[in-house]
C-alpha cells in the first residue's frame, strides 16, 4: 500500500511539473541591467524596450528610475510577466514622454483633450536600428546608454 501511495504521489508531481508533457517550453530569462543619460546627466522616466529580432522571441522592457538605471521584464501573456529578456540579438529603443499643456485659451474642460504627451529624447533613439544590444545567456548583460544631445527632438505642432 505504501508503494502505491509513493507510485500516486510520483506521478501527480511529474505531472504538475510537465514531465513527459508535449506543451510549450519554458521561456528562460537572463538578467538585463543598464543607465540611460543624456549629457552626462541620468534620464529619469524614459522607457527603455529591447526588441527582440528573432521573429519567435518576445520584447523586453524596462523604465529608468530617478539615477537613469533600469532592470528589463518580458511580458509573456496579461498574467505573466519573467524577470529579464530572452538571450539572442535586439534593437533598443527608448523614449521619454512628457505632457505639453494645450492652448491657454482652451477652455477647461476642451483643454485636457489638447493636451498631448512628446518624447522629449532625440527621435533616433525612438526607432529601431539607433542601439543595438546582445544578451548572452552566460554573461553579465549590462549595458550604459548615453543619449546624443546633439540630435534634434521632435517638437509638437502648433496651431496657428
Amino acid at each position: 500500500m505504501r508503494y502505491a501511495k509513493l507510485g500516486l504521489f510520483s506521478l501527480a508531481l511529474s505531472a504538475s511539473l510537465g514531465v513527459g508533457c508535449e506543451g510549450s517550453p519554458r521561456l528562460v530569462t537572463v538578467p538585463v541591467r543598464g543607465n540611460v543619460t543624456m549629457g552626462g546627466s541620468p534620464v529619469g522616466g524614459a522607457v527603455v524596450v529591447f526588441w527582440n529580432r528573432d521573429a519567435e522571441g518576445k520584447p523586453a522592457m524596462g523604465v529608468t528610475n530617478a539615477q537613469g538605471d533600469f532592470g528589463l521584464s518580458t511580458y509573456i501573456n496579461p498574467k505573466e510577466t519573467l524577470g529579464g529578456a530572452l538571450p539572442g540579438d535586439y534593437d533598443v529603443v527608448i523614449t521619454k514622454k512628457e505632457q505639453v499643456p494645450g492652448t491657454p485659451d482652451a477652455q477647461a474642460w476642451w483643454q485636457s483633450f489638447r493636451d498631448q504627451e512628446i518624447n522629449v529624447l532625440p527621435v533616433e533613439y525612438s526607432k529601431p536600428g539607433r542601439l543595438e544590444a546582445r544578451l548572452n545567456d552566460s554573461a553579465d548583460n549590462e549595458f550604459a546608454f548615453n543619449i546624443d544631445v546633439g540630435l534634434d527632438v521632435a517638437l509638437p505642432a502648433t496651431d496657428k
